[in-house]
């Protein structure tokens, strides 16, 4: 089902532990070569799995996170660049910010130049349908816990014919990824691959949109990220400027309202997000950004409750800070 669903070969598929490690048995074989001249060429808002590998640079994106088309192109097209870029790796879509790459495009760059091309798929494949034959994808790192899954299981397509180096030796999965497979979790996987249902990102489009309209009437907010399709349909994260993120947030808690400073992964860490600083965020307000996730049984009722408390917060906060209360 899940090779099926993504339109690939079951031989393609590589059944690992979480996306992070499918993104560092993708990237591996590119960072751990004695030839120090092999890069990853990468985007700046991915996951810390991708972004910590050795000999990562950095690729060029704008205020809303989306890939410098012209910019990856001169660097691809550089003869003294090209001996050093072997892969190119983006994060399809990003779970702080929203924004979607545009994937078959950035395809067609990379094969132009004979560059193999990663997505990092987690945040992605929960929102769009991905045919990795039609995108253009050679390697793509997907998380069961992104879609219904426990945390333990997700899986990398490798495209036949590129290879990759094993994280852990062994004779499973193809001799790709050692250690006895955890069925159940496969199974649910593949049950939760099956449910996928895209036919309701429409739904989630509306309320995000109605969401995200509702706040910017607030003083001092501004929408991080992409708009329209180019979003994830359930992301909205909003700028608050003048108000610390953890302040409102603490406020929310108390009326049982849950968002997030940052991504899941960095909690509870306090240092900026370096996805707002890689789209130049001004540093005053990169402790200042809140994100808002929805969901399917998410109503308009319950987003009018939000924006009540959060009104309330903010109009408070701008008067006690000297600014427009209205």
């Amino acid at each position: 089902m899940i090779a099926k669903r993504v339109n690939c070969s079951p031989e393609e598929i590589i059944f690992t532990s979480s996306g992070s490690e499918a993104n560092n048995l993708a990237l591996r074989c590119y960072t751990n070569s004695e030839n120090k001249a092999h890069f990853i060429l990468a985007d700046p808002t991915s996951h810390k799995s991708v972004i910590k590998n050795n000999y990562y640079w950095s690729l060029e994106v704008d205020s809303n996170g989306v890939i410098n088309l012209k910019s990856l192109e001169s660097k691809l097209a550089n003869t003294h660049n090209i001996q050093s870029y072997k892969i190119v790796s983006v994060c399809g879509a990003n779970n702080e910010i929203g924004t979607i790459q545009p994937i078959k495009e950035i395809s067609k760059l990379c094969h132009k130049h004979d560059i193999i091309f990663h997505v990092d798929a987690v945040q992605l494949i929960a929102d769009k349908k991905i045919d990795v034959k039609e995108l253009g994808i050679d390697l793509m790192s997907v998380s069961g816990s992104k879609i219904g899954c426990p945390s333990g299981i997700g899986f990398l397509y490798v495209k036949k014919g590129i290879s990759v180096t094993p994280l852990i030796q062994g004779e499973q999965e193809k001799s790709m990824r050692g250690g006895t497979e955890n069925i159940p979790y496969i199974l649910g996987l593949s049950k939760a691959v099956e449910l996928l249902n895209y036919s309701k990102s429409n739904h989630l489009k509306s309320l995000r949109d109605y969401f995200i309209n509702k706040l910017l009437i607030l003083p001092n907010t501004y929408l991080i990220g992409a708009n329209g399709n180019d979003r994830l349909s359930n992301n909205i994260n909003i700028c608050f400027h003048g108000i610390e993120a953890e302040s409102l947030l603490s406020y929310l808690n108390l009326y049982e309202i849950y968002a997030s400073g940052g991504s899941a992964c960095n909690s509870k860490n306090l240092e900026a997000s370096h996805v707002l600083k890689a789209i130049r965020l001004p540093e005053d307000d990169l402790h200042s950004c809140i994100r808002f996730s929805l969901n399917e049984d998410s109503t308009v009722d319950e987003l009018e409750e939000a924006f009540e408390v959060i009104q309330r917060f903010v109009i408070r906060q701008n008067f006690y800070n000297g600014g427009d209360a209205s």
